[in-house]
């Protein structure tokens, strides 16, 4: 549609900050219950700037959300490889990791995400529930 074709030629004509942009449109599709729709973006998005942690770190959860948790996990991994400090993508990761039934790695993800942020009380509640089962 029309928003879509705006978004692509700023893109293209290199307005800004195009990763930042698209991230903005697929966000905005999300809130209003577009999720296919900011899946699309957000996919393309990777593709052109496959070195942008912060499109990856957002397509993980969106592919969560539609229950494709084996791509939430791989997009996620993809953003932790890209930046490792990024604790809310390896909180992210244990969460696909735990909707795939592995505790350990979700564990680990989890542990990472609190050497980062170790006054995030989410994370340390996360990895405590994770503990007591």
């Amino acid at each position: 549609d029309e928003a879509d074709a705006s978004l692509w030629r700023a893109v293209e004509a290199g307005l800004g900050d195009p990763a930042a942009a698209l991230a903005r449109g697929a966000a905005e599709y999300r809130q209003r219950g577009e999720r296919a729709r900011a899946a699309a973006v957000l996919a393309e998005a990777c593709g052109r700037f496959p070195a942008n942690a912060g499109l990856w770190r957002r397509a993980g959860p969106l592919a969560g959300e539609q229950g494709d948790y084996s791509r939430a996990r791989a997009d996620l991994e993809r953003a932790t490889a890209i930046d490792p400090t990024d604790a809310l993508a390896w909180q992210n990761l244990a969460q696909a990791q735990l909707a795939l039934g592995d505790r350990a790695a979700a564990r680990r993800s989890l542990k990472q995400a609190a050497r980062l942020r170790p006054a995030d009380a989410e994370i340390r509640r996360q990895l405590q529930t994770l503990d007591e089962r």
